[in-house]
């Protein structure tokens, strides 16, 4: 027997010694759901500033960064906004749900949200000034599908789960409400860009108005799943009982040296 294995059978006992005693260890792999909101969150909101930081021509739309030397940027952040949908799987629907609400699960809606808005970056739009694409179409219904999905957060999941704490969290009303907000925002931006879309004036199809409208959806899309991580430094939506602290949380993520 080598001079390791006895540490290794102490070490051992010692584990199983915890595990009857009924403690718990957090399996470092594990990675909370709040930290991929937060992150999700934190690229919604930079997408829009990044693509037009590192343009050198005025956007007229964000999907329009694709044409720019903001192309990496914004086919990189997508992509990462799509890796990050695919692994956040929410919470599971309650056994008494409807079947419609079983069906809508959180997982399910995030999975579609990340397929779609890889064919967001993958299907170039088209643009005034841009070469003509003919896979605009596909752009366009897979913006659709994003944007509704992710006003679908905010109105169904979110808001369902803010409701649920209103009687241990004073401050879960507040969550619920904004969400309602951001929710309406995505959608009222979503409608102006069909709008603007569909007009035939060139100069208002050569104006930043899409670029606008589509950093307004982006950005209640990202407010709303920053809040939802409940990181301590949104203190005006959650408690500090109920604030997730997400720098100890990446720090049992790191690899001990």
């Amino acid at each position: 027997m080598s001079t390791l294995e006895p540490a290794m059978v102490a070490e051992d006992a010692k584990n199983g010694a915890s595990a009857e005693k009924g403690t718990k260890r957090k399996d470092p792999k594990d990675f909370d759901y709040r930290a991929l909101r937060f992150f999700v969150g934190v690229l919604a909101i930079a997408l829009p500033i990044l693509v037009r930081w590192f343009s050198s021509t005025p956007l007229t739309s964000v999907s329009g960064s694709y044409y720019t030397e903001s192309r990496d940027v914004f086919v990189g952040t997508l992509f990462a906004l799509s890796i990050l949908l695919l692994a956040y799987h929410g919470h599971n629907p309650s056994k008494d749900a409807g079947t419609f609400a079983k069906l809508l699960t959180e997982s399910r809606l995030s999975t579609v949200g990340a397929v779609a808005m890889l064919c967001v970056a993958l299907y170039p739009t088209s643009c005034n000034g841009c070469p003509t694409a003919s896979t605009a179409g596909v752009h366009y219904i897979a913006a659709i599908v994003v944007f509704g999905i992710l006003a679908f957060f905010c109105f169904v999941p979110f808001r369902d789960q803010a409701n649920k704490k209103k009687k241990d969290s004073p401050k879960a009303r507040w969550r619920a409400y904004f969400y309602a907000i951001c929710g309406v925002l995505i959608v009222v931006c979503s409608l102006g860009i069909l709008v603007v879309i569909q007009q035939a004036d060139p100069a208002l199809k050569s104006s930043p108005i899409i670029y606008f409208l589509e950093s307004g959806a982006l950005w209640a899309f990202g407010w709303a799943w920053f809040v939802a991580a409940k990181v301590r430094f949104v203190g005006w939506f959650v408690t500090k009982d109920e604030a997730y602290d997400l720098w100890s949380d990446l720090d049992n993520h790191v690899p001990e040296s």
